[in-house]
């Protein structure tokens, strides 16, 4: 959960730079204050594949940090 939706848009950019596509929810679909990324995953993921979202999340969370 990122808060405002204009976060998660820009969480949901950092991701796709990336590579990696995520689901962006912000209201009315989530509750005010509350909008987030979705990931979903399949079995087709990879090790690699693993490792880019790490960097892509580990990215997103560096825009958040004080």
């Amino acid at each position: 959960v990122l808060g405002e939706p204009e976060a998660a848009v820009q969480a949901a950019e950092t991701c796709a730079a990336h590579g990696i596509r995520v689901g962006c929810f912000r209201p009315p679909s989530v509750p005010k204050g509350r909008a987030c990324l979705r990931l979903t995953g399949r079995a087709t993921v990879t090790e690699a594949d693993f490792t880019t979202l790490r960097e892509a999340l580990r990215a997103v969370a560096g825009l958040y940090r004080p």
